[in-house]
């Protein structure tokens, strides 16, 4: 009765260990395809504000190339100051969130680490299960 008890046990722990090696796979898979996302976003994102950048640059020049009187150059050159303050707010914008998503792919990460220690102790287990049952 007690042997029986310990093999149902014992393929419990087997059934167990076997799902958390599949909840791992599907992790890892989770984790691959959210960093492909996040990268995928980040490089959509810099190229569509690298293609906004050049048209800006493009009617800028074009803008700057008009202006010939000095008040009118005047206030241009203010608004150069406005536009490169808000460029710099932008990219501190950008940082910010860049250390987010690393923040989100670090707790991913630990997720996926404790879920690999956890299998590992469970297949610990299963071993000395096995040697217990091979004496």
């Amino acid at each position: 009765q007690a042997f029986v008890t310990w093999l149902d046990n014992v393929q419990d722990l087997l059934k167990h260990a076997r799902a958390m090696e599949e909840h791992h796979q599907l992790m890892q898979r989770v984790v691959r395809k959210l960093i492909f996302r996040v990268v995928s976003q980040a490089m959509d994102g810099w190229r569509e504000h690298t293609k906004l950048l050049t048209h800006k640059r493009a009617i800028l020049k074009r803008a700057a190339a008009k202006i010939t009187n000095l008040a009118v150059s005047q206030a241009f050159n203010g608004w150069v100051d406005t536009v490169q303050v808000l460029k710099h707010h932008r990219l501190l914008c950008k940082r910010v969130t860049g250390k987010m998503v690393h923040n989100l792919i670090a707790q991913a990460f630990v997720a996926w680490k404790e879920n690999v220690e956890a299998l590992q102790q469970y297949q610990k287990a299963i071993e000395e299960q096995e040697a217990i049952m091979q004496r």
